[in-house]
């Protein structure tokens, strides 16, 4: 059945109580996006674009004979029929709404089960019935709490991270420092408390390394993983890209989060969901020294950027690596680096760099 998929990517924050008014910023990223479907989409399948086609071209991928997906910028020219079949990055009910209204299949699990599951304090609490979540990590249901807690939990000088409850790519949350949350903290927790059921606080570690594990959940059966992509983040823990594939080292050393994240998926299955799932695990250095392992630091029931850098692997020839890269910076390194590396630009702000596999 061919597929309509439609990059919401502004997805959380539609899950927040009623659509808000999104920032320009937001907006002009979800529009960069939408070709980041082509990793998954086939030839007769169709992406929605509703900004306009992409403006970049698409002809080395042409060159080297892909069929690609085609662009629709305009709702009548959309196909209607139940042979059609809605692919969202996250299911929402106006996007069930307006699948059903052009008569599409729309496969979606009930949409407050979507919403739960991917509430930060739903995953908190799979940390806390799993024996997985760092020491300190809270949800705070006030103001009041958010000060009594910093000041038993957070050392002077000691880093943490204040998350609203639903949010993404680094997102919706604020860092502090030390037991004494300035204003800036406060204020924003102040609306933050007023708009949802609470905020997780996690003391900030020391990241060693991060990777994506990419679950498909079937609506009954054992949900499969489809495969592990490493995360390439900055100081600051936000996401600049991934990596296309691990060694055989980094997969051993990924095993007990593995082991742990199919706890997850069973438990995310039992709650009612079904599709897509991304968790984001990290090891990291604790300050005696010693690498931990902390396998459930996030969880999206929905398509990820690493579920799309697997797709990606199929433009990747064979005996080359390859990384998903979002920061032009890391792409100039690259090239630097690696004097045979090939740029191939996949959205309007990312790119996917392919060098030859050095350990062959």
């Amino acid at each position: 059945m061919p597929r309509i998929f439609v990059g919401n990517f502004d997805f959380e924050h539609e899950l927040t109580s009623g659509r808000r008014e999104l920032s320009r910023d937001v907006q002009k990223l979800a529009a960069d996006l939408v070709s980041a479907w082509l990793s998954i989409a086939d030839a007769d399948d169709v992406i929605w674009s509703p900004t306009g086609v992409p403006t970049f071209d698409f002809q080395d991928l042409q060159s080297r004979g892909f069929q690609l997906s085609r662009f629709i910028s305009r709702e009548f020219d959309l196909p209607d029929g139940e042979n059609w079949e809605l692919v969202p990055w996250g299911w929402t009910t106006d996007l069930v709404k307006w699948g059903s209204s052009h008569g599409w299949n729309c496969p979606a699990p009930p949409i407050d089960i979507v919403q739960h599951v991917n509430s930060r304090i739903f995953r908190w609490q799979l940390e806390q019935e799993l024996g997985i979540a760092l020491p300190g990590s809270a949800v705070l249901r006030s103001v009041e709490e958010l000060v009594a807690h910093t000041a038993e939990h957070a050392a002077h000088g000691a880093g943490w991270v204040l998350k609203a409850n639903f949010g993404m790519a680094g997102r919706e949350r604020i860092l502090g420092r030390g037991p004494l949350p300035g204003d800036p903290v406060l204020n924003w927790a102040r609306k933050r408390f007023a708009q949802s059921a609470g905020l997780v606080f996690e003391p900030w570690v020391e990241r060693v390394s991060e990777a994506g594990l990419q679950w498909n959940i079937p609506s009954a059966g054992e949900p499969q993983l489809l495969g592990i992509t490493p995360l390439l983040t900055d100081a600051s823990g936000t996401y600049r890209g991934s990596r296309l594939s691990c060694t055989a080292e980094e997969l051993a050393g990924w095993q007990p989060a593995i082991e742990k994240a199919l706890q997850v998926a069973y438990r995310v299955q039992q709650s009612g969901y079904w599709g897509p799932m991304g968790l984001d695990a990290m090891q990291y250095r604790t300050p005696d020294g010693q690498v931990r392992c902390r396998p459930l630091q996030d969880l999206n029931a929905r398509y990820t950027m690493g579920r799309m850098a697997l797709g990606l692997k199929r433009f990747v020839p064979g005996g080359c690596e390859a990384d998903w890269l979002h920061d032009p910076r890391l792409v100039a390194s690259e090239i630097d680096t690696h004097a045979q590396a090939k740029v191939l630009q996949t959205t309007a702000r990312s790119w996917l760099v392919v060098r030859p596999n050095e350990s062959r």
